[in-house]
């Protein structure tokens, strides 16, 4: 869980960087990625930790429930996660391969 969130972070952070220090073609594709990948992610590390908790996990005062229903919204009013796989894949179409290559490695 901790290595998953860590990963998270990372991206997060380099889509906030590129945010803020690139004005070039990058952005909506990063921006993208995180709103498909990071709720995915937070949705996979939260089922685990309600298996932790056990039954424990799906009471009302328990921190883990409320961050399940917050992360579920976060789903749905962000767009879709397949919504933002489409922008994605729409915005790669349109790069070329070496600018991809000088970009993303």
């Amino acid at each position: 869980m901790f290595s998953r969130l860590q990963a998270l972070k990372y991206i997060t952070y380099r889509a906030a960087w590129a945010c803020d220090h690139q004005k070039g073609r990058m952005v909506p594709l990063l921006t993208s990625l995180v709103k498909h990948y990071v709720p995915q992610q937070a949705k996979a590390i939260i089922d685990e930790a309600i298996n932790i908790f056990g039954g424990y996990g799906y009471f009302m005062d328990q921190e883990v429930e409320r961050r399940y229903r917050d992360n579920r919204i976060a789903e749905i009013y962000e767009g879709t996660v397949e919504i933002q796989l489409n922008t994605m894949v729409h915005f790669l179409k349109r790069m070329s391969a070496e600018y991809l290559e000088e970009a993303l490695l």
